[in-house]
């Protein structure tokens, strides 16, 4: 997970200018140009303040390039902040809803118990449909993953844990949303190392071609062959390909 801290660092750097000027630049650091709304860095602030129990909810929309790329992003534009609209409508008040950049939104809602999470989103589910079909676009498709925030958490670090979960939705058609486990983590670290060791196996001809022989049941003789590929760790084992090969 990035975050831009470049709207930060400018406020600071210009934190003596007039209460006018002051004014201004909070605007621009604290309110989405787009919804309207907070931003991710106001976000942040706020939860840390809160600091009570919570979940918080990573959600972004299946390609919304084609949106854009269809309908113009004028139009991709209002269907952004309609998204926003929706969010904040399903949310009790006291939760908090924000737009991070592009199509992805991150929600903090505060003692909410996971069956509340799974109504929401369904309904979130059924709102976007009828947006879509109000609007005569390609069908709004979420991606809703969900970490639990305790006191004194890191916000990036829970938010970073919802991510994870949600991006795990790309490859599972049907699923709605997905909760942050612990599993989930040491997966994704796993498979952040491997990629991380591939230029090193790559160098060393530690990425090995294998050739099993195919033979003709007439003649017995082998007349092809299948080639594989295998990754040998440097401890001389083999990684299975079932690891590597979606990573690659």
């Amino acid at each position: 997970v990035a975050a831009d801290i470049s709207n930060e660092i400018f406020y600071r750097q210009y934190s003596s200018s007039t209460q006018k000027e002051i004014a201004e630049l909070k605007h621009y650091v604290y309110v989405d140009n787009l919804t309207g709304g907070d931003t991710y860095l106001l976000f942040k602030s706020k939860v840390r303040s809160i600091n009570r129990n919570g979940s918080i909810i990573a959600i972004n929309i299946h390609d919304f390039k084609t949106i854009n790329t269809i309908c113009g992003t004028s139009l991709g534009d209002i269907v952004l902040k309609r998204i926003w609209m929706i969010l904040k409508d399903l949310n009790k008040p006291e939760d908090l809803v924000a737009r991070v950049g592009a199509d992805s939104y991150v929600v903090y809602t505060i003692d909410d118990p996971l069956e509340g999470h799974i109504y929401k989103q369904h309904e979130f589910v059924a709102r976007l449909q009828d947006l879509s079909h109000e609007l005569d676009i390609p069908s709004l498709i979420p991606y809703i993953g969900t970490a639990h925030y305790n006191p004194n958490d890191d916000v990036e670090i829970v938010y970073s844990r919802a991510c994870i979960a949600r991006n795990l939705l790309k490859n599972r058609p049907g699923v709605i949303g997905l909760t942050y486990t612990n599993e989930m983590g040491n997966n994704a670290k796993g498979m952040r190392s491997l990629e991380a060791a591939f230029d090193d196996a790559l160098a060393d001809n530690r990425i090995e071609l294998w050739l099993q022989p195919k033979f003709s049941p007439r003649t017995n003789t082998v007349v092809g062959a299948e080639a594989l590929v295998r990754w040998r760790g440097k401890d001389s084992i083999i990684i299975p390909p079932n690891k590597f090969i979606s990573l690659l």
